[in-house]
């Protein structure tokens, strides 16, 4: 009778060791794999984080490219005789034609698809547009506000800019000798951007408020 009881105690006094033994086994297994989750999540984050900021970056440096671009053209263009003397000679044909030959050499030249060309009055009115000649004569002071700054400063500028569309808009004075006669737009859109960015499989949207 006392050896049973000797071994029953001794059974479960081992029972119970190996009862605590994977007890703390699984409670140091399940530590690991919450210590294995925690790291793999904060190392996701870190990595999203720092996808966020490439594709930001990346982003920010292909619009500062085109707005560069754009402007550059603007002023390459306002320079062009063709076009000043469609001023001087108040012809818009001239003017249309013109255009037309200089997009279609920088279309060529630089690849560019999606590209068009505004000149505005002195008094900033749409004068000739690229893709409408029917459509001139509207005053674009109560909502260009760029148009307005251009005006008042006689100086190039680019920006992001709402017109009929929100698009990059790059403008630059045109003078006769020291005679400010009117300005030339280059708009370009975010189509370019847009798909340089797709084919890093990143889908950029352009958003504005309502208002």
């Amino acid at each position: 009778m006392g050896l049973s009881f000797t071994c029953k105690g001794k059974t479960i006094k081992t029972f119970r060791s190996l009862a605590l033994f994977f007890g703390l086994f699984f409670l140091a297994i399940a530590t690991l794999a919450f210590l294995i989750y925690r790291a793999n999540h904060n190392l996701y984050i870190e990595d999203a984080k720092n996808s966020v900021a490439s594709v930001l970056n990346l982003t920010q440096e292909l619009i500062a490219h085109e707005k560069q671009l754009s402007l550059s053209m603007a002023l390459m263009l306002s320079q062009n005789e063709a076009i000043k003397q469609s001023y001087l000679l108040n012809d818009r044909t001239k003017a249309f034609e013109a255009m037309r030959e200089e997009m279609h050499k920088i279309k060529q030249y630089l690849q560019i698809e999606h590209l068009d060309i505004q000149l505005h009055t002195e008094d900033a009115h749409a004068w000739v547009r690229s893709w409408d000649f029917e459509s001139y004569g509207e005053d674009l002071k109560p909502f260009r506000k760029g148009l307005e700054t251009l005006r008042q400063t006689k100086l190039p500028l680019v920006s992001i800019e709402l017109g009929k569309r929100l698009n990059i808009k790059a403008l630059c004075p045109i003078f006769d000798k020291e005679t400010y006669i009117g300005s030339l737009e280059v708009i370009m859109g975010f189509d370019e951007i847009s798909a340089k960015l797709k084919d890093k499989k990143i889908h950029f949207l352009v958003l504005m408020d309502k208002e």
